[in-house]
């Protein structure tokens, strides 16, 4: 065993038989896969709402209430999405937060997931809440 490789290099299968697509794709994959984002494990659910609230033009309180208004779920949803990505906050963590059921903001999640893959100014305003999040305690 001592360290010493078990195949030789040259009898390994090329890593572009794993992977489907041509050989720009399998670079852009490895790629980004060799620089993950960085958790920011210390942010809290309420650093997010602060930061999603303050973008979106919203009242931080008005995030937190009751109200089922459609630009206050889908701001939930924003935040609930920013903290999972850049936070790893659970949805429950900031389902409990906005005093709402995890499952909700799942689900709205996925419809803005959806909504992200079909409109590049609301891409744009995530990526901008992400960067806008402080990156040190």
């Amino acid at each position: 065993m001592g360290g010493e490789i078990e195949e030789p290099y040259e009898e390994i299968r090329a890593l572009g038989q794993l992977v489907k697509g041509d050989e720009e794709f399998a670079k852009a994959v490895f790629r980004h896969a060799a620089d993950p984002e960085p958790v920011l494990r210390w942010l809290t659910e309420e650093t997010v709402a602060r930061v999603a609230a303050e973008a979106l033009g919203l009242d931080l309180a008005q995030m937190r209430s009751p109200g089922r208004r459609r630009d206050l779920s889908q701001a939930r949803a924003i935040a609930a999405y920013v903290g999972k990505r850049s936070g790893g906050i659970s949805f429950d963590r900031m389902g409990r937060y906005f005093g709402r059921d995890g499952s909700t903001l799942v689900r709205d999640v996925g419809h803005l997931e959806k909504k992200l893959e079909a409109s590049p100014s609301l891409r744009s305003l995530v990526d901008r809440l992400s960067a806008a999040l402080p990156k040190a305690k």
